[in-house]
């Protein structure tokens, strides 16, 4: 392939995204995602506030926490991701359906006949619990804005700094922003494209960081002890055509400071 031509994020389309992706099964890098999730979703505090920066137009990586966390806190960059999000929340005509990715949390927390009234009862419990759904810039000291000085015992963020620049640079830059806002001793929770330099949606291409485990490693140890930072990745190859043959899931705990 020539030389990519990387969009504008003027012409990200949070509809066309989903349609494309998120419309039939499950597919391969959400399956190995939500399954690390529901992992990890067991071993984390019981009753503790979370906060999944970066979601996108989507829900399907805080479906596992909802069990678990007291309250959900949704951020992101695009007002028009946000939109998506507020529709499934209020359920509102038109709205993306999640089923298929409640279904799929389900099976991997060990339900093997699910209904479709356990499905309901996780829809109904993670709106309950979404009780923030707000704009955030990772580029900033302070990506919650100025007047907003919370921090979370949980952080969870899923496919989003390497998502959005195509330098390490910034991609160290924006992790670091987004862990300010972990509370000392709290987890954060990672995944991102390996060795990726862009990403497809549709016709457009759009950034990727061309991260690798070593390189989150090196960044995770700035605020992260060495011996609580795990690692992983798995090998997807069905994803090539989007720009991606493999991810990386990880998670730390935060020095107490």
């Amino acid at each position: 392939m020539s030389k990519i031509a990387i969009a504008s994020w003027k012409r990200w389309s949070p509809t066309a995204y989903l349609r494309e992706f998120y419309v039939g099964e499950v597919v391969p890098d959400e399956i190995e995602t939500i399954a690390f999730l529901v992992k990890l979703a067991k071993k984390i505090p019981v009753g503790q506030k979370i906060l999944e920066f970066g979601c996108g137009p989507t829900l399907h990586h805080i479906f596992p926490f909802v069990p678990y966390v007291s309250e959900i806190h949704m951020v992101d960059f695009l007002k028009s991701n946000l939109n998506e999000v507020n529709k499934w929340v209020s359920s509102i005509e038109g709205a993306h359906n999640w089923d298929k990715y409640i279904a799929y949390t389900l099976r991997c927390e060990g339900i093997k006949r699910i209904t479709s009234r356990d499905i309901l009862k996780r829809r109904r419990e993670t709106i309950k619990k979404i009780t923030s759904i707000e704009q955030a810039d990772a580029r900033r000291n302070n990506p919650l804005g100025k007047n907003i000085h919370e921090l979370y015992p949980i952080v969870i963020s899923c496919y989003c700094a390497d998502s959005a620049t195509n330098n390490h640079k910034d991609f160290k830059i924006f992790i670091r922003n987004i862990v300010s806002l972990l509370k000392p001793g709290g987890i954060f929770i990672i995944a991102c494209l390996r060795k990726a330099s862009y990403y497809r949606s549709g016709n457009l291409y759009f950034p990727s960081a061309n991260v690798d485990e070593n390189l989150l490693r090196r960044i995770l140890e700035y605020d992260f002890s060495p011996k609580t930072i795990k690692i992983f990745t798995k090998r997807l190859t069905a994803h090539k055509e989007q720009g991606y043959t493999s991810i990386i899931l990880a998670y730390a705990t935060k020095n107490r400071k």
